[in-house]
């Protein structure tokens, strides 16, 4: 949804975090702080909620188009936050789809992209993401998130702009599929596939937006769950959630009430195909009370922690260092460990207290380049094994941080984001 125009207004400022009390952004390798779990929106309303106290959210996403100002209240509420709460920057104006064939279209797509390169260097968010839409001719911007033709022309200038994007920011976005309320004889292939075929051809990943996926079957009259299905493999980097309007005539994608029976059921596949991804739940018209969105992201949670013990539990089955592996890179809690590997109580050792000897949870910061294993192993070949593998393996958490890097993932049994298979 485009972000609404809103007054400034001129509550009692925060005090900022100081150096000793913020939260780590970066890395030793520079990398920004991973996550992974179920976010929620920040939305003006919620300003004083997040700012009196700390609610119990995984992550927060902004639009970045409302914080392009040079000053104010905004920016100063989302330079508090940054320190409490990993950040996504959502773009709802670049408008990647539109034409960039005038010396006027061209200017205006560079100021845009300027703006958010500047705001993205002083938040370092861990995603950034854009639509897969236009809305945007000459100097003109029409700020909606207008549809485009699935076409090989269209494909190649989105790999251009893509390219172009991830080049200023130096990093790899995300684009979202987009609620639609016409298609295009003209194309070639459904979203899903022209998607995944835009992440292979410019290393972008894929923002799943679950609800517009449900809303446009249901207006064109496709099966979700079978375009879900067919999805060739690509990067999903992140979920959208959201409620729609139900009307006569047409779903409309309004944002404006709880997820509704079928997106939940439609997101339940989505994670038994990808793994866990990072969930965000949206919410921009009628806006409630806080802990209305906090209860909507405890629902995406539990299903993202139902998913990641299915498969963790089938991969214990198979291979029980791996399955370790997975849980710490996954959860960073020795809890979690201690619970998939109980059948090995000399493994589940091992593991909690390599752990605890200096792997700090991912809402704590970023694991130390080396962990000790001065602990009480057994002597079997499985503890070994474990043990050397944790010790081998934060540099690739580290790199994974934003479940970006392929190579990285590769050296992973569980590999959030894409297709797997217990």
């Amino acid at each position: 949804m485009p972000p609404k125009a809103r007054g400034q207004g001129a509550p009692a400022l925060a005090e900022a975090p100081t150096d000793a009390t913020r939260a780590p952004l970066r890395d030793d390798r520079g990398t920004p702080r991973a996550f992974l779990g179920a976010g929620i929106g920040l939305r003006a309303s919620h300003y004083r909620d997040f700012l009196d106290a700390a609610p119990a959210v995984d992550w927060l996403e902004v639009h970045s188009e409302n914080y392009f100002g040079a000053g104010g209240f905004d920016l100063h509420v989302l330079e508090v936050l940054r320190h409490r709460y990993p950040l996504s920057f959502h773009g709802v104006g670049l408008a990647i789809g539109s034409p960039v064939d005038t010396p006027d279209a061209a200017a205006r797509f560079e100021r845009h992209l300027e703006r958010l390169a500047g705001l993205v260097s002083r938040f370092e968010p861990g995603l950034v993401s854009e639509h897969l839409c236009w809305g945007a001719l000459d100097r003109r911007h029409f700020n909606d998130l207008l549809p485009i033709p699935y076409t090989r022309p269209m494909l190649d200038h989105l790999v251009a702009q893509v390219g172009r994007v991830q080049e200023r920011l130096r990093r790899r976005i995300l684009v979202e599929n987009v609620s639609a309320y016409l298609r295009f004889r003209a194309d070639a292939m459904d979203e899903l596939a022209f998607l995944a075929e835009l992440a292979g051809r410019s290393g972008c990943g894929v923002l799943l937006d679950v609800n517009n996926l449900h809303v446009n079957a249901v207006n064109h009259r496709f099966d979700a769950a079978a375009s879900l299905a067919a999805m060739p493999d690509a990067a999903i980097g992140e979920i959208h959630l959201a409620g729609h309007l139900v009307t006569e005539n047409a779903l409309v994608d309004d944002h404006g009430s709880r997820v509704a029976a079928p997106v939940w059921m439609l997101y339940e596949q989505a994670l038994g195909r990808f793994g866990p991804v990072p969930t965000l739940v949206e919410w921009d018209t009628d806006v409630p009370e806080l802990a209305v969105l906090l209860a909507e992201a405890d629902e995406a949670r539990a299903r993202l922690v139902q998913t990641m013990n299915t498969h963790l539990r089938a991969l214990a089955a198979k291979d029980y260092s791996a399955a370790v592996l997975a849980c710490w890179r996954e959860t960073g809690r020795s809890s979690e460990i201690r619970r998939i590997c109980s059948p090995k109580p000399g493994i589940a050792r091992v593991a909690t207290a390599s752990v605890a000897s200096g792997v700090t949870s991912r809402r704590a910061g970023p694991v130390p380049p080396v962990v000790s294993t001065r602990s009480q192993p057994t002597s079997s070949t499985s503890s070994i094994k474990v043990r050397s593998m944790i010790a081998r393996s934060s540099a690739i958490r580290r790199s994974c941080a934003c479940h970006g890097d392929a190579r990285a993932r590769s050296n992973h049994a569980f590999r959030p984001g894409t297709p797997w298979s217990a």
